[in-house]
Formats: structure tokens, C-alpha cells, sequence
């Protein structure tokens, strides 16, 4: 999902809204968050049936010239089984295998 909106528009919540709603690892916060509300006790079929993959682009900041540095290292994780030309040693998830 792209979102094109001004700042403080609303864009992070929004998307924080819908994995806390879709997203399979949040299933057993459900009732917590949604509970008391419409959708809480309407929810559709597709509620937590999803893998999310949660992307924080603030994190990969620090300028434009570190910007793909960045990036990659926010997205690698440390497993001595993988290796990455990216950046060394790589864990793949469970989802990605």
C-alpha cells in the first residue's frame, strides 16, 4: 500500500490501524484493541488471516548518501546459516522460506 498525504495527516496510524486488524501476529490482540467496538464484534472473515510485512522507513533515515546502507541493515537479521552479499549473515524468516 502507497499513501500519498501531507504530514501529520494520519498515514502511520492508518496503516498501524490495519495490520493490528489483519495481520496474523496480532490475531490474539484482537479482542483488546477491537473489543468494545463495531468491528470488534462484526469482524469480517478475513480478520488476522494475513502475514503483514511491517516496513518502518524512519528507521532507514539519516540522509539520502546512507539511505540504501541503511535499509539493508535495518532489513537483515543475524543467522550463521545465511549468507547475504548485503550484508553478513543473513537469517530468513520462516515466512520467506
Amino acid at each position: 500500500m502507497f499513501l500519498i498525504r501531507p504530514r501529520r495527516f494520519g498515514k502511520s496510524l492508518f496503516l498501524n490501524m490495519l495490520r493490528a486488524y489483519y495481520d496474523s501476529s496480532q490475531k490474539e490482540k484482537f479482542q483488546k484493541r477491537f473489543g468494545n467496538l463495531w468491528i470488534g464484534k462484526n469482524p469480517t472473515p478475513l480478520q488476522g488471516k494475513y502475514q503483514v510485512l511491517f516496513l518502518d522507513f524512519s528507521k532507514a533515515g539519516a540522509g539520502m548518501e546512507n539511505l540504501e546502507a541503511n535499509f539493508n541493515l535495518y532489513c537483515c537479521f543475524t543467522d550463521p546459516r545465511c549468507v547475504s552479499p548485503i550484508c553478513s549473515p543473513v537469517r530468513l524468516l520462516p515466512c520467506m522460506l
